[in-house]
């Protein structure tokens, strides 16, 4: 928790404090404070069963709400367990009381992949595009909703693309170009729609786009 907080720690927090205690100091932090990311993230495990299951205090809800909050203030770890919860319906490999949703999934994938969250938006654009497969651990239902789509694909390499990690934005224009030069069983190769994509990118300011445009594209 933020050191703005230490001064209302509990005397009991030396190690005497219940599950109870340290739950209920977490969540004031959480909503005293917006920016306390792990203060928000313990809440939202709490509300999720996977911390001190023994509360019984399982909410799905609250859970969402702490931990999209914990999303905000920063913390990766936050949209790791959100993202798989919401895959799986469950947290470190223990249920939780977040449902596995294919449309909740979907919906945070955009706004994360919007927000700059590279490996959110790889990780999609390659199941999308059909270049790896829902894992085992993925819920039964959420692999009956999941279907291969081209455009998903292209829009999230796009999204991608456009982060500051150079690695994954090179991987993401390498396998795009890939894409639509030699096309797979799910995108169909367009070279003209790469070269208006990588147009639009540099256009946007994507660092990368213009390399490879000059790349494919030289001799027009």
């Amino acid at each position: 928790m933020n050191q703005d907080n230490s001064d209302k720690q509990p005397s009991c927090c030396g190690g005497s404090c219940s599950a109870t205690d340290v739950f209920c100091y977490a969540r004031d932090c959480a909503d005293c404070n917006k920016d306390d990311a792990q203060a928000a993230l313990a809440s939202g495990l709490v509300y999720a069963g996977v911390l001190y299951p023994e509360l019984q205090h399982q909410d799905q809800e609250k859970a969402i709400y702490y931990l999209r909050q914990s999303i905000e203030a920063g913390d990766n770890q936050a949209v790791k367990m959100l993202v798989n919860a919401y895959l799986t319906g469950k947290m470190a490999g223990c249920c939780c009381s977040i449902k596995a949703d294919y449309n909740k999934w979907l919906a945070l994938c955009d706004e994360l992949a919007e927000l700059g969250h590279q490996d959110v938006a790889y990780s999609a654009a390659l199941w999308f595009a059909g270049i790896e497969k829902p894992g085992d651990a993925v819920d039964s239902d959420i692999k009956s909703c999941f279907k291969r789509d081209a455009d998903q694909a292209i829009h999230y390499l796009r999204l991608c693309s456009r982060g500051d990690d150079p690695e994954y934005a090179i991987s993401a224009l390498d396998i795009l170009c890939s894409l639509l030069i030699t096309g797979n069983d799910t995108i169909m190769p367009d070279s003209a729609r790469l070269k208006n994509i990588l147009k639009d990118e540099v256009a946007k300011g994507n660092q990368y786009a213009q390399e490879y445009l000059s790349r494919y594209f030289q001799a027009e």
